[in-house]
């Protein structure tokens, strides 16, 4: 369903600045009905979706991403991410329980392997508990969690090359609205 054309005279309401300090991911949850996620991404990545708003119009467009380059003008600048995920998710079990670890980033010294990680059941598990996940790779939880950020630090034992150890044991993390398990075109695309 396409949203009504606006009158001619129509224009978008005036914005007002947003302090950024003042928001909370709570600010951005909305409704998106689970069957408008794509579980997979296209084929082509230029046959992407892409939703252009025309401001001075106040109308929305559904466009491929491919039509992109008609929306820029010289001296628009265009930023491209091109960070890759890498399969930092690990599944593995604690005193008989059943754990997820999904580590995020490393901290501090490489030849200590400390990781921020998010950890499932985390309130769970305590300073000194051992993860066991059935490779070559065990985690050891240490203090509490990263100030504001909900992570763990986990120390990384059995590896010193840990990129290299979750390239062959990781599975990939998907986002928790992907509603199906991690495959290997995920590792490559």
């Amino acid at each position: 369903m396409h949203p009504p054309e606006p009158s001619a005279d129509a224009h978008p309401p005036a914005r007002s600045p947003v302090d950024p300090a003042a928001l909370s991911t709570a600010d951005f949850d909305y409704e998106l009905p689970p069957e408008l996620v794509a579980q997979r991404p296209a084929a082509r990545r230029d046959e992407s979706r892409l939703l252009v708003l025309d401001r001075t119009r106040g109308v929305l467009e559904h466009r491929l991403f491919r039509d992109l380059v008609e929306y820029l003008a010289a001296g628009d600048v265009l930023v491209l991410n091109e960070t890759r995920v890498f399969p930092a998710r690990l599944y593995g079990t604690c005193r008989g329980r059943k754990v997820e670890a999904l580590l995020v980033r490393p901290e501090g010294d490489e030849a200590l392997p400390v990781w921020l990680a998010m950890l499932r059941p985390g309130r769970k598990l305590h300073p000194g508990d051992r993860i066991g996940t059935g490779g070559e790779i065990a985690l050891e939880v240490l203090g509490g969690e990263a100030p504001g950020e909900g992570l763990r630090r986990v120390r990384v034992h059995g590896a010193p090359a840990v990129i290299e150890a979750l390239e062959r044991q990781g599975q990939m993390p998907l986002p928790p609205y992907i509603r199906r398990a991690a495959d290997e075109d995920d590792r490559a695309r």
